[in-house]
């Protein structure tokens, strides 16, 4: 494997599947997006071609005759030229099983079919980046092995030329080179990573390190270099001044093998540790993608269940039974909830994932909030008659501010629904609104419901978390989630105070006006009027 970053082809990709027609197929698209490409209809074949010729990368179907993806990886892992050839499995197969076995045997990514183009591309232009990443580490480590060879090669003859020691000292790139007598005194002080780290030459030959101006400098240096006086080299990476260096120490002997002294080389590698950095973030990353991705499945599937299954029990009894017109339209009626709520779902993972991305900002306006939260107070009073008591209090004179419309109407509906929701029949829930500060506005959605226990009031604002008294009342676990999306927008602050079976409330400040990009038109999102939504809670 070998990704040079100079050729015109982005990489070379072998795809093995047994069906002619999505080899084709893979083979045009990945050829148009500059890929080099090969193919195998076999696993046989497979080997064979990556046996005259690695490839950068091998997207591997799993189910093949006579040789199935697993068998394939196997070997390629126990051939020590390809064990770490990056291997992206291909399967129609969802199960958990299959997916924890591609990984076991070697694999570094897994892709169910029909493939989405754009994924596939993503996944094989993220593998790449790490082998060129490894790769480049691997080049630099044996460069630094080579650097740190000869330093001690030239070690030697140092002794007896401080001049060549100096000079070696000054060719060498990014590095400080100390020489220490017995006592720790410095002889040689030179390179030019010395003026980097804030360090003058006058200022520290002839000096011992506890002597030192610099006591942080001194607190690096004089541990390793102790070890060296005691005849025992010392390789290390420390932290200094936001920098990375690697610090290795050296004894020096005389003709009778005695320690006469010691070096000290201070190589700056900050370039190289933010790549091994990079690295662990990267795949941290797509670690997290993939759990929160199989997360998101799990609940979406698990929320769509049960308005599929009122839509085919509906549909099931108005198909074998007669009904009366009014039987009809309440079976009719069920299957619109059902779809609605269905449809809500969508909408707010499409909201929650536009702002975890970053693509969802604000369009600012300015206007009354007080006017805002008794239309929707009065909005949602209508739909509840005598269940609940719903009411609006104000303190302080309005004073417009510069807001979302749209996205503080969902944050108003959400935390009020919610509110109700959680809350017995025939108890009151209080939207208070108050405008004393003069830099921002406080909300309260205060209600006498089932509260929430201690230990769950730090996850609500996760996606997909409820609290664990919540019992039968159905929900996602979506709403608070987008609530502290929405807020933190504007800039604004939400915090949730609340006992078991005492109450609730719900406090949110938001700036008069947040410094916030405003470029995104909202009429592109999928968002409705509160006319024609329900809202899915938390």
């Amino acid at each position: 494997m070998n990704l040079d970053p100079n050729l015109t082809q982005q990489g070379n990709i072998l795809i093995v599947d047994d069906t002619p027609a999505n080899l084709q197929l893979l083979s045009t698209t990945l050829s148009e997006r500059g890929y080099g490409v090969r193919s195998a209809l076999s696993g046989a074949l497979a080997l064979k071609s990556v046996g005259l010729k690695p490839p950068d990368l091998v997207l591997l179907d799993i189910r093949m005759p006579e040789m199935d993806g697993y068998e394939v990886c196997r070997r390629l892992k126990a051939d020590e030229r390809t064990r770490d050839l990056p291997v992206i499995f291909l399967s129609a197969i969802h199960e958990t099983f299959d997916k924890v076995k591609a990984f076991a045997v070697g694999g570094v990514d897994y892709i169910t079919k029909p493939i989405d183009i754009e994924e596939l591309i993503a996944r094989i232009e993220n593998q790449l980046n790490i082998c060129r990443l490894q790769q480049q580490l691997a080049a630099q480590n044996i460069q630094l092995q080579q650097e740190i060879q000869e330093r001690r090669q030239a070690e030697a003859n140092l002794i007896q030329s401080e001049a060549n020691y100096r000079t070696l000292a000054c060719n060498i790139p990014n590095c400080a080179v100390f020489l220490f007598d017995p006592d720790l005194r410095i002889l040689v002080a030179e390179g030019v990573e010395l003026s980097a780290i804030g360090l003058a030459q006058e200022d520290l030959e002839g000096r011992t390190l506890p002597e030192l101006v610099d006591r942080q400098a001194c607190l690096l240096l004089q541990p390793y270099c102790l070890q060296a006086l005691a005849a025992e080299a010392t390789s290390t990476e420390l932290p200094y001044q936001e920098q990375f260096y690697l610090l290795q120490t050296t004894p020096v002997f005389d003709t009778r093998e005695q320690v006469c002294g010691c070096t000290a080389l201070l190589q700056n590698v900050t370039a190289r540790k933010r790549a091994e950095q990079e690295i662990l973030k990267t795949l941290k990353r797509e670690q997290e993608l993939g759990e929160l991705k199989s997360r998101f499945v799990s609940q979406v599937s698990h929320e769509f269940r049960t308005p599929l299954t009122t839509i085919q029990s509906a549909a099931e009894l108005l198909e074998h039974y007669n009904w009366s017109i009014e039987a009809k339209q309440e079976r009719f009626q069920q299957i619109k909830t059902a779809v609605h709520h269905m449809t809500q779902l969508l909408e707010d993972v499409l909201l929650i994932g536009k702002v975890e991305s970053g693509n969802l900002c604000l369009k600012l306006e300015r206007f009354d909030l007080s006017q805002l939260c008794q239309a929707v107070v009065a909005e949602l009073s209508s739909t509840l008659g005598i269940a609940h008591h719903l009411s609006f209090t104000r303190e302080g004179e309005p004073v417009q501010g510069e807001w979302d419309r749209k996205l503080l109407q969902q944050v108003l509906i959400n935390l009020l629904a919610n509110a109700i929701k959680y809350s017995a029949e025939g108890s009151e829930v209080i939207l208070k609104l108050d405008f004393s500060d003069s830099a921002r506005v406080r909300l309260q959605v205060i209600d006498r419901g089932i509260g929430i226990p201690a230990e769950d009031q730090a996850n609500l604002f996760k996606m997909f978390y409820r609290a664990r008294n919540v019992g039968f009342i159905q929900g996602t676990g979506l709403g608070l989630a987008i609530v502290k999306n929405c807020i933190e927008l504007h800039q604004g602050e939400i915090t949730i105070a609340s006992e078991m079976n005492q109450g609730t409330v719900v406090t949110v400040w938001l700036p008069l006006k947040p410094e916030v990009a405003t470029s995104l038109q909202w009429d592109k999102m999928a968002i409705t009027t509160p006319a024609s939504r329900k809202v899915v809670m938390g």
